[in-house]
């Protein structure tokens, strides 16, 4: 099975071939329908390709945005949190469905924003760290490996996350996540079976609602919560994160602060969503 599926609409499909291609190049493996054999029944297969892929990214086009095909593949992957949304140049912002209008949604050709958001899901180029598929539990079972009181602290820790109207998304690791209206997903953290945790993705997140204080003082409070702990600011924003004498810090480090932790992201969510709003006022109607 592939790693990315992507929708479109066949009357434009030369932006998914580039697309595709340009993926492939990175180490990714991608399905689009050109992969469709003779015989197949193209409604089982487009339905076992969606729900296996990691990721779903859909093309918006003049064409695509008419299509319920699309619309409809859009929605399920949404459904499942795989959603990644990207437009062709000559399609105004304001012409994508409603549903997914709120959505941050890159140019096609942007393909560094691309491979951002699919590493926020956990999807790699072949070659680089990659965990197989799990649920919540066998991560748990997993990190119980390391320090068997870790899985029932983390789960209660995972409880209050989502009280507090955060996402708990589980593939191969576990990912909190919230969804900020008018701008789209933002990667609290990510806790991988290996006990460790990981906060990339919130500094590209925060450059690209236009305020670089948000994940900087995110991080900041985060690092100031664990004994040792820096804030690596070098290279891309994406690769910001907080780190215990240059290795990820592990997540018992991190649980006897659950509540500071939720505070923080709590404040820096309130923020994106400020900034996400104001934007979304200045943008002509």
């Amino acid at each position: 099975m592939a790693d990315v599926f992507i929708s479109y609409s066949q009357r434009t499909a030369e932006p998914t071939k580039v697309l595709a291609e340009q993926l492939k190049a990175k180490g990714i493996e991608v399905w689009w329908d050109s992969s469709l054999t003779s015989g197949q029944r193209f409604d089982d297969v487009i339905k076992k390709e969606l729900e296996a892929a990691d990721a779903a990214i859909v093309i918006w086009t003049p064409e695509s945005v008419k299509s319920q095909y699309v619309k409809i593949e859009a929605g399920i992957a949404y459904a499942w949190d795989k959603l990644i949304t990207v437009r062709t140049a000559d399609l105004p912002f304001g012409d994508i469905p409603g549903p997914f209008r709120s959505l941050h949604t890159e140019v096609v050709t942007d393909i560094e924003r691309i491979m951002i958001a699919l590493a926020s899901m956990g999807v790699r180029p072949k070659g680089a760290t990659k965990y197989k598929k799990m649920t919540k539990e066998e991560v748990l079972i997993s990190i119980g490996k390391l320090d068997a009181s870790l899985p029932v602290a983390l789960d209660a820790l995972l409880r209050k996350f989502q009280k507090e109207a955060f996402r708990v998304v589980t593939n191969r690791s576990i990912i909190i996540k919230s969804s900020i209206p008018h701008f789209g997903e933002v990667n609290f953290g990510t806790l991988f079976p290996d006990g460790k945790f990981q906060t990339n993705y919130i500094s590209e997140s925060s450059e690209r609602v236009g305020d670089g204080s948000i994940a900087s003082d995110y991080l900041d409070g985060l690092a100031g919560l664990i004994d040792g702990a820096t804030v690596r600011r070098d290279g891309k924003s994406w690769t910001w994160r907080v780190e215990v004498f240059g290795e990820l810090p592990a997540i018992s480090q991190i649980l006897p602060h659950g509540d500071e932790w939720i505070a923080l992201m709590k404040a820096a969510r309130w923020r994106f969503a400020e900034r996400a709003n104001a934007q979304a006022l200045r943008q002509p109607v």
